[in-house]
């Protein structure tokens, strides 16, 4: 049996544009996650870090979801890292 293959475009925002690039298009299998594909992108790239829910926002087509949504055809996916700062004490 054959996964049909589907594209996706993926948009970075924050300090994951200068990491992976503004945006990329990908050509991945129907049903695969928004995290399935994060390691993907990020195993074919010459960085290294873990994709949490706790971390990052995910959108598709300008919705807020989690990164176990499943993806579709020709959908935009957003990923925005969670701004972090502030005082140590």
């Amino acid at each position: 049996m054959t996964s049909r293959r589907i594209k996706v475009r993926v948009r970075f925002a924050g300090y994951l544009r200068n990491l992976l690039g503004e945006e990329i298009e990908v050509e991945c299998y129907q049903g695969i996650t928004i995290h399935e594909l994060l390691e993907e992108i990020i195993r074919s790239s010459d960085t290294s870090f873990t994709i949490s829910d706790s971390e990052f926002i995910f959108a598709i087509d300008g919705k807020e979801i989690n990164s176990n949504k499943e993806l579709t055809r020709d959908c935009i996916v957003d990923v925005y890292p969670i701004v972090q700062g502030g005082i140590s004490f």
